[in-house]
């Protein structure tokens, strides 16, 4: 009988282990993923001015980054602040270093990558510069006065260049024109 409540304290000590371990584990996991979801008050949102807010990435590395929301009216869009040829962040107007290397035109407010010279829109377009396409969009819900997104949604920004763009005759000498986007001289042959 002795040996009977010697092995039931055994087990129930080894299930309470076993239980508080997992416990621990779900516990640590939850709190290094970074939270995805993010909400800004529209109050904090002037129409036309970029606001950056900091945002931890889900990746492996968790990623710190910013996201870029522009107002228009009751819409709100964001865009992540990630140049998507090279992964350089992109300056927006407030930024110590926005316009040191590039003309600032404060009628025009536009984001712009400090490694490669890419110019972009506040509408998430490529400008001008090296950039093949568009800025990555995240989908804004408006609800009530706050906008809401979760970086989880991010959608790649559309190629600058069509396909119709590029001479047929390029198609066949060079496949690669179709990611690369026409060359300066259309005449492949």
């Amino acid at each position: 009988m002795r040996r009977a409540r010697v092995v039931l304290l055994v087990a129930a000590l080894a299930s309470v282990f076993v239980v508080t371990t997992a416990a621990l584990a779900l516990a640590e996991q939850s709190s290094s993923t970074p939270d995805t979801r993010h909400s800004v008050r529209m109050a904090r949102l002037p129409d036309g001015v970029p606001v950056a807010i900091p945002v931890r990435l889900p990746t492996p590395d968790d990623a710190r980054s910013r996201v870029v929301l522009v107002r228009g009216g009751d819409a709100v869009r964001a865009f992540l602040a990630v140049d998507p040829r090279i992964g350089c962040g992109l300056l927006i107007p407030g930024d110590p270093d926005y316009g040191r290397l590039f003309i600032d035109i404060p009628s025009r407010p536009a984001l712009y990558d400090n490694c490669t010279g890419s110019a972009y829109g506040i509408d998430g377009v490529c400008n001008g510069g090296p950039c093949r396409r568009n800025l990555d969009e995240i989908p804004v819900r408006v609800d009530g006065d706050w906008a809401r997104l979760d970086v989880r949604d991010l959608r790649t920004g559309s190629f600058r260049f069509r396909l119709s763009s590029i001479p047929p005759a390029c198609l066949g000498v060079n496949p690669a024109a179709v990611i690369a986007g026409p060359t300066p001289f259309p005449r492949c042959r």
